[in-house]
């Protein structure tokens, strides 16, 4: 299985035989102005109906670009322990 930053899914067999895709999120235009926070798929066994064959549970976390840039611009805190400064 295959998760794209677009949010398709590409499932493919045990000998790379492409099973199925499909689009789960449309950004259309707006694409552009985000990024990838992280993304993360699991693959089980699990049935919901007895018609199932296995389950896929994909989700994501995705940002503005703006944010990127005030992320970068805040400088990070310095942590202090037992009285030594570390940077």
């Amino acid at each position: 299985m295959i998760v794209t930053d677009t949010w398709w899914v590409f499932c493919y067999s045990s000998d790379l035989t492409l099973l199925w895709q499909r689009q789960l999120l449309d950004f259309k235009e707006q694409f552009h102005n985000y990024y990838v926070k992280s993304m993360g798929a699991l693959v089980t066994a699990h049935s919901v109906k007895k018609s199932d064959n296995g389950l896929i549970i994909v989700g994501g976390s995705y940002a503005h670009k703006e944010h990127l840039k005030e992320e970068k611009s805040t400088p990070e805190p310095k942590a202090e322990t037992n009285g030594y400064l570390f940077h």
